[in-house]
């Protein structure tokens, strides 16, 4: 059995999403109930898990034999690991890593490097190319793009902003506070595009301002770490870009690679325009001597 393979946070997902193309749609609909109740399935028999549900106990049984556990039981088992995973503060985890045993510096370098490559096959393996391209093509389309992240992934979305601004004169950031969004949001409506960055521990912000443009009828792309992010609710796409890694804070190397390609192809179809505009940022740089001249 692989469990053992995949005992990291984030286990839950990865067991899952690997086998979602070739579940039947009733196993699909299970499988999507596990995600997004993984707590209360950690904490209910499976009895209780199907009243509440109104999904049948032989297709959650099914569902586990079709991930290759011998039963639910199982299944519920991995949920408690995540749910568990999920409440380790970063101090517990520093902790954790203190006590690992690690034989040397490298070792650990290597540990880190294996887990974010396995954070980016799992990003690709998750996100088909109708999704990618339904995602580029509504921030292409749209009037304004709002960038938003709060706590931790405020750093990111900046990182996001300064980069896009180079080409896309419509993208703006937006830090995750009440006073930012309550000015920037109210600007919004259908024809504009709101991302949001939202990693564990989840901002109160960022959730409201996902609620807030889903409401004034704007596009929501969320990016998160888990399928049961606060801020999925209220997305129109969801991009899970893995953060797991013995590191004691969330790796952000698949983020980070995901934001870069996503921009990357908004340019490459945003056409001369975007061009014309990185070329002027780039001469005024120039001119202004913000560059270094040597």
């Amino acid at each position: 059995m692989r469990t053992t393979q995949v005992a990291q946070t984030d286990a839950l997902q990865q067991a899952i999403v690997q086998r979602l193309a070739h579940l039947s749609p009733e196993l699909k609909r299970a499988a999507d109930y596990i995600l997004s109740n993984s707590d209360t399935v950690a904490m209910q028999s499976l009895r209780q898990t199907a009243k509440q549900s109104l999904i049948k106990p032989a297709t959650f049984s099914r569902l586990a034999r079709s991930l290759d556990f011998e039963g639910f039981e199982e299944l519920r088992n991995l949920c408690r690991d995540e749910v568990r995973m999920r409440s380790r503060s970063f101090a517990e985890k520093a902790s954790a890593l203190q006590h690992s045993g690690i034989a040397s510096d490298t070792s650990f370098l290597r540990r880190h490097a294996a887990a974010s490559v396995e954070n980016i096959d799992r990003l690709v393996e998750t996100i088909d190319d109708s999704r990618l391209a339904r995602i580029v093509e509504t921030l292409v389309r749209a009037r304004t793009v709002v960038l938003i992240g709060a706590l931790s992934s405020a750093a990111l979305i900046d990182y996001l902003g300064y980069s896009a601004q180079m080409a896309l004169a419509n993208w703006h950031v937006v830090m995750g506070s009440h006073r930012s969004m309550a000015m920037a949001l109210p600007e919004i409506g259908g024809d504009d595009a709101v991302l949001v960055l939202s990693q564990q521990p989840y901002a109160r912000t960022a959730v409201a301002a996902a609620r807030q443009a889903k409401d004034r009828g704007a596009a929501v792309v969320a990016i998160v770490d888990s399928y049961s992010a606060p801020v999925a609710d209220f997305a129109n796409e969801v991009v899970f870009a893995p953060t797991a890694s013995p590191h004691f804070f969330a790796s952000e190397v698949s983020t980070v690679l995901f934001l870069e390609a996503l921009l990357s192809l908004v340019v490459q179809r945003s056409g001369q325009k975007a061009q014309r505009r990185i070329a002027e940022v780039e001469q005024e740089n120039h001119r202004s001597g913000e560059y270094w001249q040597g």
